[in-house]
């Protein structure tokens, strides 16, 4: 049975959908989006949001807020619906967070061969890696790894 996907990353499906195919459009290189705060100005936003016990401004072990972890999450379930990513796909997605701008904070993807992917995290610091640091990974609700 597939884990139980949060009801927000949900909302960024469309958003991520459109990232990941751009960064397929240009394999190897880097595309950048900014990452807004929803707006919480309408009370059906607001009844929603305490509806599912949200609290979007919630920093994470990881240093992500609850949207941005959010957004990563769907970013990586929009990958997944086209095998990249996966055990069996020939491609990998490989993202950074940005810095904060006026229009949200910025997230960076790359889709690149699994050996590419593979030789760029193998430099990187312990503490920068998905398989050494749990506080990164961000998994389905209840399967011990979400931070929702």
């Amino acid at each position: 049975m597939p884990a139980e996907r949060d009801p927000l990353s949900r909302r960024y499906d469309s958003a991520t959908g459109a990232l990941v195919g751009e960064a397929m459009a240009k394999q190897g290189r880097w595309v950048y989006r900014a990452v807004p705060r929803p707006s919480t100005r309408g009370a059906r936003s607001r009844a929603w949001l305490a509806e599912h016990g949200i609290e979007l401004d919630a920093v994470d072990p990881g240093g992500l807020t609850r949207y941005q972890r959010a957004y990563q999450r769907s970013l990586y379930h929009s990958a997944g619906e086209l095998g990249i990513s996966t055990p069996e796909g020939a491609w990998s997605l490989q993202r950074e967070w940005g810095p904060l701008t006026r229009h949200g904070r910025l997230i960076g993807a790359r889709i690149s061969t699994k050996r590419a992917a593979l030789r760029a995290v193998s430099k990187k610091p312990a503490a920068q890696r998905y398989v050494a640091n749990p506080a990164l990974r961000s998994g389905a609700v209840n399967t011990g790894q979400n931070r929702f």
